[in-house]
């Protein structure tokens, strides 16, 4: 019997187009917080002109961006944990090494090659043999598809 895994791997790349998302906006706060500074070491010397609008001054804009980024950061680092939170049952029973590379894949969001470098990395051959470490990786990975999709019922 062959075992479809479409329907889990478009689960699994569903949370991590999420994950990806939620690191994009890390790194655009990031951004802002090395360009305008951090919210918590701004300092308001001067009394707002009372014209009652909000974001006329660059600092303004700049602080009401900063915090906006943050928000959205914080609401999007707890969607994704709660994402993950309902595929967490079902990786149960994987091998160590197959559970490993599902996570650094959908959890992290990693690349292939990182992925590979932190599972077979301290291998006295790892540089000379990276075509068969790769290799190695990516059926591993088709082992844990195909373990998952015999447990994974989409609603």
């Amino acid at each position: 019997m062959i075992t479809d895994t479409a329907s889990i791997k478009k689960r699994l790349n569903q949370h991590r187009r999420r994950a990806l998302d939620c690191e994009a906006l890390r790194t655009e706060l990031e951004f802002a917080r090395d360009k305008y500074g951090s919210v918590k070491a701004m300092t308001y010397d001067t009394v707002p002109g009372g014209k009652g609008s909000v974001g006329e001054s660059s600092t303004e804009r700049q602080v009401y961006r900063v915090l906006e980024l943050e928000e959205k950061v914080a609401k999007s680092e707890k969607a994704c944990e709660q994402d993950w939170a309902e595929i967490e049952p079902i990786l149960e029973g994987l091998k160590p090494t197959e559970l490993l590379i599902i996570r650094l894949r959908y959890y992290y969001a990693a690349e292939w090659s990182d992925i590979c470098r932190q599972v077979y990395g301290r291998k006295k051959d790892f540089e000379t043999e990276l075509d068969s470490y790769q290799n190695k990786t990516f059926k591993m990975h088709g082992r844990a598809l195909l373990n998952l999709a015999e447990r994974y019922r989409p609603e």
